[in-house]
């Protein structure tokens, strides 16, 4: 085979195995292996062009979507059952990884966003029935980035992106966060029913958790208003009914003592029913208040869950787990690296 050469143009295609699975933070290894199928070693060798290092990347462009981060060449020596002969062969191992501003500004930040909107949710006054409606707008935006993530990545059932679980994650919380208005919208109109809280939950909510939350002083002055409000409309029913039993308009004429005890049983008979109606009163409002009270707590209580939940699964989904990956192919690329020089190549 001595004066026979093959010309190789640069423009062929190769493709590799893509693993999706922590997309958009993922790095993939792609195989080129020339070598002859036909002529073993003893009519064809194959050496590189420059012994200091395995590929010669003074005129390679730099892609918009990956990062060339090393090549790695190793030749081969490989025997095959039916050809006792070595055929030797060449095989490069690319490393790439894909860059991933563009996810981060078009998916990423626009998540935060909308995580920010779903807080709100939860600072809305428990009577506004917009609660519930920005838990829904917001989690259908979540589904618009969704088919978003299924345009850009190849339709495959053998992973699952990590930021398809990431947005899974969010919707979620999300989905929870509009549950968690509905109960503390149904909790804080409880009260209307006049009937109070179980004993349980009052020691647990309104004793325990109420003051590491910093909202028990709000929601008690808020019964003692409302019990000073009866005082004062006690009052000026009381003024009303000495008002209207003037002695001035007693006839004369009546015996006085008769008379004195009747105006006595007026009057004791619309203190009762003022007693009765003032208890009822208070009675409703407090159960009413206490209804709220509980409401509120359950609400800043979902409030912080939530958070941190949501906080938790950006920190371990978003850094750990893709730092954990870059750090794993970091460390086999120094191994091999190192293996190959040892070899005598200078590695890019």
């Amino acid at each position: 085979m001595q004066g026979t050469y093959v010309l190789v143009d640069y423009n062929g295609t190769s493709s590799c195995k893509v693993d999706i699975t922590y997309f958009p933070f993922d790095d993939q290894k792609c195989i080129l292996r020339f070598g002859s199928w036909i002529y073993s070693g003893l009519w064809m060798n194959y050496v590189t062009m420059h012994q200091d290092r395995p590929i010669d990347l003074g005129n390679y462009v730099n892609n918009s979507e990956w990062d060339l981060l090393s090549v790695i060449l190793n030749k081969n020596i490989r025997t095959h059952s039916c050809c006792p002969d070595p055929h030797p062969d060449l095989t490069y191992l690319l490393h790439i990884r894909r860059k991933t501003f563009y996810y981060i500004f078009n998916i990423i930040v626009p998540c935060i966003m909308l995580f920010i909107l779903t807080l709100l949710t939860f600072w809305l006054p428990l009577t506004s029935g917009e609660k519930i409606t920005l838990g829904l707008s917001v989690f259908l935006a979540f589904s618009m980035f969704m088919l978003l993530i299924a345009e850009e990545v190849r339709a495959t059932s053998e992973a699952v992106p990590l930021i398809g679980i990431y947005l899974c994650v969010v919707m979620t919380m999300t989905s929870l966060s509009v549950i968690m208005a509905v109960i503390v919208i149904n909790v804080y109109n409880h009260g209307t029913k006049a009937k109070r809280a179980p004993p349980w939950v009052r020691k647990l909510v309104l004793d325990w958790m109420s003051r590491p939350l910093g909202i028990r002083h709000h929601l008690e002055r808020l019964v003692h208003t409302s019990h000073r409000d009866s005082k004062r409309d006690r009052n000026e029913c009381t003024k009303v009914a000495e008002n209207r039993i003037h002695p001035t308009d007693i006839d004369l004429s009546i015996n006085s003592r008769s008379q004195n005890k009747a105006i006595s049983k007026i009057v004791d008979a619309m203190s009762k029913d003022d007693d009765n109606s003032e208890q009822e009163m208070y009675y409703r409002k407090m159960v009413v208040a206490e209804w709220q009270r509980i409401a509120a707590v359950i609400d800043r209580v979902l409030f912080w869950i939530y958070f941190l939940g949501t906080i938790a699964s950006y920190v371990v989904i978003l850094i750990i787990i893709p730092g954990k990956n870059y750090t794993e192919w970091d460390a086999e690329v120094k191994q091999v690296r190192a293996m190959q020089n040892s070899q005598g190549f200078t590695l890019q």
